[in-house]
């Protein structure tokens, strides 16, 4: 049971609808988690929102996002070295785009 489902993992992550592999998963990953502090730093701009919440939501999630580059560069996960298709891309990037969300409507 437990393999049948991590091959259907894999199959979404990295093979989706079997195109041509593109960008590695690391890639896809930390652009999303490491400019986590740059998204919300914007957001606390525009709506002008420097609550005591916001400030620290912003410090915690901010520096967790930059730590997880620095955890990349010095013990790279050997599963997020692995190539995307296109279309597994585009799923994993609405999946982290889902991370964003709660801070929005928080701001």
């Amino acid at each position: 049971m437990i393999d049948k489902l991590d091959y259907y993992r894999n199959e979404f992550y990295y093979n989706l609808l079997g195109t041509s592999k593109i960008i590695k998963a690391c890639y896809l990953a930390n652009f999303f988690k490491g400019n986590t502090i740059t998204f919300l730093l914007i957001l606390m701009v525009y709506f002008d929102n420097y609550s005591l919440r916001v400030v620290i939501y912003t410090a915690l999630h901010g520096s967790y996002g930059l730590l997880w580059i620095l955890k990349d560069l010095i013990f790279p996960d050997k599963n997020f070295q692995q190539k995307m298709t296109f279309y597994s891309a585009i799923g994993g990037a609405g999946l982290l785009i889902m991370y964003w969300i709660g801070p929005f409507l928080m701001i």
